[in-house]
C-alpha cells in the first residue's frame, strides 16, 4: 500500500511539472508572442528574419507576420 500510495505522488508531482513545463513552453511560443502585439518581419525575397535595421535596405520589400494575418511592406528609411 505505502508502495502505490508513493507511486501515485510521484506520478502526480511529475504531472504537474510537466503542466508547468507545457505552460511557459507554450508561452515562449511564436504564435503567443504575436498574440502579445508583436510581429516577425522578413526580407520578402530571402525569407531572412530581419533582427536589425542592418539587416535590410531603403526600397526592399519585407513581410510582416502578425497574430492574424500578415502585411508586404517596402522599406522607405533606414535608420541604424
Amino acid at each position: 500500500m505505502v508502495l502505490r500510495r508513493l507511486a501515485a505522488e510521484k506520478l502526480a508531482r511529475a504531472g504537474q511539472e510537466l503542466g508547468a513545463r507545457g505552460a511557459r513552453l507554450a508561452a515562449l511560443s511564436p504564435d503567443a508572442v504575436l498574440a502579445r502585439g508583436y510581429s516577425i518581419t522578413e526580407d520578402a525575397e530571402t525569407g531572412k528574419v530581419l533582427r536589425a535595421a542592418a539587416d535590410t535596405a531603403v526600397d526592399r520589400a519585407l513581410r510582416v507576420r502578425l497574430s492574424s494575418g500578415s502585411l508586404r511592406a517596402r522599406v522607405e528609411e533606414v535608420r541604424r
